[in-house]
């Protein structure tokens, strides 16, 4: 009878198991619905702004080449998420390329390249350029397209992708759509942010209609709606309230866009792929802490980003038995005082009568970044400690003389073992070094300012002259152009893997008409850069904690944000009378009065957060060595 029993329940077990996987498997085919559909829809809006393009080239009067550009761009913001989610290079270089000339890679001599793009088009036709030019840029554009289109015909559109083209938008729509990074002449950010958010309407409307009674589903349909109607109703460029914009709407529908796709089942990027990459995809927020992944811009593994090796790095830091005298620190330059600077214009030199060539920056967010150095001569953080410790300015030293004073003691040894015990038999070598000094900075990381917590649903709002101050950075200062959301770097969304250098004319003196005679990235030592474009240039630092960081500027120029301010406002090197041919700053006037500066300011010091990262070992480990243990945690100069 028993025996009956048990078989009774199994098999009941085994229908009702049965019933589940033929429910899931529905449900996955359902997820699919419509998706063919929509890439189609893709490739014939494709065709149409190709069309659009070629009937361009026909037009002849400047005033309808604007209003005939202004539909193009209009056109291509519908399906911008598609073409740069598929065709990355393609979208960057030749469909909507910043107006910069670049350099070719993996080439063997200097091969400058020609910026292409709807926002070269927008410069040629504002400036009144030759028709045949206008035409000849078209072609160029219409070219790729083409080629994207019959790329993209070939291509396996997927559930998780509608969710990562939706989400990646909403990062690009916000930090260089109505920024105005993507249409500099025309300011026609806001009303593309529109078309933005409408093919985010398009791309999720298949799951949204699909699982139209989840709670997640009707948020977003009517988030979307609300921020259109937003957008409608504020049309100015210079007006617009950016900080509601990304409080009430952005941030909320990339939240409610993830929350859906785990609702319903749908995988993650991080589910079917093991590579590393510069931003993580699991974050709710594009503000958050978790949403740049500093494994990315590391050799590191991930298992060696951990407390024992913050710890062992954050000695070394502080320890001067990195440096030939024994007296000077990696703390010596970044100071925690002063968030992780020194104060100095330009720091001062291993042999004390000299300064350094350059001002000291901070490292609180500085793990986030591709190249190293105002000049961007290193590619990975561990790489940048060769050129500190055997810089002469620097440390002066080399790595063998910096293990042997490291191996006289036993306390160093064991931190060494214990954060590494898979190299007990050599734990003091140039990978555990250098990671643990890269972990440690790499742990340096500030997204709580008030600025951040502002940002949060049930936060107060920043003050109005900061919120003011917020707007007129991410609009008509122009700032947000090169200091791009979250790290207000040059670090470049919506990837995040790549940071920009930028030409602005730092001069000499604070007073001088002559630029400085640093040549900044055109002599960082990498062969392939040694060109007239990156004469100086220099990397586009973030401004994150910028109120604890002056002086300014590579060279330590500007003792003040007011001086700053002055120096970006009326056009940057040119604008101050300085020759500058290579300059990428606008050298026009921004206009800002004096409350519009102090209210940029205002915003800028509410990126202040040095909170938890400033404290210093209480001592460091003793040397067999007694003439050692005199040495001063962070360094005597």
């Amino acid at each position: 009878m028993k025996a009956l029993q048990y078989l009774f329940i199994i098999i009941n077990f085994l229908l009702l198991t049965s019933l589940k996987i033929n429910k899931k498997e529905s449900f996955y085919e359902e997820r699919f619905v419509d998706l063919s559909e929509l890439k189609n829809t893709y490739i014939k809006k494709t065709d149409d702004l190709i069309l659009s393009l070629e009937n361009l080239k026909k037009t002849e009067d400047f005033n309808s080449l604007k209003t005939g550009l202004s539909t193009i761009r209009l056109k291509y913001k519908g399906i911008e998420g598609f073409i740069s989610y598929f065709s990355i290079d393609e979208a960057k270089f030749y469909i909507n390329s910043a107006p910069l000339p670049r350099l070719e890679k993996n080439v063997p001599e200097i091969n400058v390249i020609a910026p292409h793009g709807l926002q070269v088009l927008e410069e040629l036709i504002y400036d009144k350029s030759p028709k045949k030019n206008i035409n000849d840029e078209i072609n160029v554009i219409t070219k790729h397209l083409i080629s994207i289109n019959e790329y993209h015909k070939k291509i396996n559109l997927e559930p998780r992708h509608v969710f990562e083209i939706s989400r990646q938008s909403l990062i690009r729509t916000f930090t260089l759509g109505v920024s105005g990074f993507d249409s500099p002449c025309s300011s026609n950010g806001i009303k593309e942010s529109m078309e933005v958010l409408k093919s985010i309407q398009d791309v999720t409307n298949s799951y949204v209609t699909t699982f139209k009674n989840s709670n997640n589903s009707k948020q977003i349909t009517e988030t979307l709606d609300k921020a259109i109607l937003f957008l409608e109703s504020n049309l100015d460029f210079n007006s617009f309230n950016r900080y509601q914009y990304l409080k009430k709407y952005i941030l909320p529908l990339y939240k409610m866009i993830f929350e859906f796709q785990r609702e319903i089942g749908v995988e993650t990027i991080k589910e079917v792929s093991n590579f590393e990459t510069a931003f993580n995809y699991n974050s709710e927020s594009f503000f958050s802490k978790e949403f740049l992944n500093p494994i990315y811009f590391s050799n590191f593994e991930k298992s060696e980003f951990n407390q024992k090796s913050i710890e062992l790095g954050k000695l070394l830091f502080f320890d001067p038995l990195l440096s030939n005298n024994n007296k000077r620190a990696c703390a010596s330059c970044h100071n925690p005082n002063m968030a992780f600077t020194d104060g100095h214009k330009k720091s001062i030199a291993t042999n004390f009568d000299i300064n350094s060539k350059r001002n000291a920056p901070t490292v609180i967010d500085a793990i986030f970044s591709d190249r190293f150095f105002y000049d961007l001569r290193s590619e990975k953080i561990e790489k940048q400690l060769d050129h500190v410790i055997k810089g002469k300015d620097d440390f002066h030293t080399s790595y063998e003389l910096i293990f042997e004073k490291l191996k006289k003691s036993t306390e160093y040894t064991d931190y060494f073992i214990n954060a590494y015990p898979d190299h007990i038999e050599d734990p003091i070598n140039y990978f555990t070094f250098s990671t643990s000094l890269g972990a440690y900075v790499s742990s340096l990381v500030s997204f709580n300012s008030p600025f951040d917590k502002s940002l949060l649903k049930e936060s107060s709002d920043l003050e109005s002259n900061e919120i003011n101050g917020f707007n007129i950075f991410m609009g008509k200062g122009m700032c947000a152009t090169c200091h791009f959301p979250p790290t207000f770097s040059g670090l470049v969304p919506p990837y995040y893997n790549e940071n920009e250098s930028e030409v602005i004319g730092v001069p000499y003196t604070i007073k001088a008409k002559e630029i400085d005679k640093d040549f900044g990235r055109a002599l960082n030592g990498i062969p392939g850069e040694m060109s007239e474009i990156y004469k100086n240039s220099f990397k586009t630092v973030g401004l994150r904690n910028v109120a604890y960081t002056a002086p300014y500027m590579h060279n330590g120029v500007y003792n003040t944000l007011d001086e700053v301010m002055d120096f970006y406002n009326n056009g940057g090197g040119i604008g101050h009378g300085i020759d500058v041919p290579n300059q990428t700053l606008p050298f026009d006037s921004l206009n800002l009065n004096e409350d519009e500066i102090k209210d940029v300011i205002a915003f800028m010091q509410t990126l202040s957060d040095t909170i938890g990262l400033t404290s210093k070992p209480n001592k460091l480990p003793n040397i067999s060595d007694s003439t050692l243990n005199y040495r001063i945690v962070g360094g005597e100069y």
